[in-house]
């Protein structure tokens, strides 16, 4: 899909399907930048999926990162994850741990969902200093960067 007309010609129930997962398990998102159209090119319907997120209140972003799967959890085991977080997923090697290094994980996954819900932003089995490190940011930085 590279020209406007294909993003514009598009109906609701056929932009959700294409962009439902702009933001992994929360299609809402593409729905709301449905109602931001004519859009002249892709960048558009990325500015309207931003747009969107940025002006939700705290509780209303915290619930999108509700949405992001956990590391290494069910979905990944089942293969169902998206295509996205499939490729960032295996990159990071979650798809290679040991029963050791997935039990770590969980454990992780666990206490990060505690305190910020976005369980791979911080935790990656591929930093330099391991599994066992694991990089905290403040609250209030975590969404001022949007979880990066």
């Amino acid at each position: 899909m590279a020209h406007e007309e294909d993003l514009n010609d598009l109906d609701f129930q056929e932009f959700v399907q294409k962009f439902g997962n702009i933001v992994e398990k929360a299609p809402i998102v593409a729905a709301t930048a449905w109602s931001k159209r004519p859009f002249h090119s892709i960048r558009d319907v990325y500015k309207a999926a931003c747009d969107f997120i940025d002006g939700l209140p705290i509780n209303g972003k915290e619930g999108l990162l509700r949405c992001f799967p956990d590391l290494a959890g069910t979905l990944t085991q089942q293969g169902r994850l998206g295509s996205e977080s499939t490729g960032e997923q295996r990159s990071a090697g979650m798809f290679d741990l040991t029963p050791e290094e997935q039990n770590i994980i969980s454990q992780l996954n666990s206490r990060y969902k505690t305190k910020f819900w976005d369980p791979f932003r911080d935790v990656c089995p591929s930093e330099q200093e391991g599994l066992n490190h694991k990089r905290v940011k403040e609250k209030d930085q975590q969404y001022q960067d949007g979880g990066d």
